[in-house]
């Protein structure tokens, strides 16, 4: 059975973001489905292997759905296409965001439509304490392996 994962992205930019994500998905098994989608397009830092859809594109797209900042999240939880959400935070903005702005990153980091997967133990911890939600898993550098542990696929 083939298993539909859209992940909703910036930019493919070259980062390190960028880096682990292509990576990470170069070795998925056959039978997951991936499908990106980007806010902003970019030069790729890496060739994608995957296909992509600018992200109003995911609107009314089914199957499971991962954002992966604050923009892609506040998009996502307004799209009534996918079956799950998951937030994967891999750098905490509000460190160095705007702090006049908590009642949106409340918005995100407590919802109860999202599910909040952390980067490291750390992020969790920082995420916990903040917004006292519990993550839902740890996936370090976007383990696409781990990943699929923690979302169930």
């Amino acid at each position: 059975m083939q298993q539909q994962l859209n992940i909703l992205v910036n930019y493919l930019g070259p980062d390190q973001f960028t880096y682990s994500l292509t990576r990470s998905l170069s070795t998925r098994q056959s039978n997951l489905d991936v499908i990106i989608f980007y806010e902003n397009i970019t030069r790729f830092l890496i060739p994608p292997i995957f296909p992509m859809f600018q992200i109003f594109e995911a609107w009314a797209q089914h199957g499971i759905t991962i954002s992966t900042d604050i923009n892609t999240t506040l998009k996502l939880i307004e799209f009534p296409g996918p079956s799950k959400k998951f937030f994967y935070v891999w750098d905490v903005e509000w460190l160095r965001g705007q702090q006049r702005i908590f009642d949106i990153y409340n918005k995100v980091y407590n919802n109860k439509d999202i599910k909040i997967i952390a980067r490291c133990e750390n992020h969790a911890k920082l995420i916990e304490n903040n917004f006292n939600n519990k993550v839902a898993g740890i996936v370090p550098e976007f383990d696409i392996k781990t990943l699929q542990k923690v979302i169930s696929l």
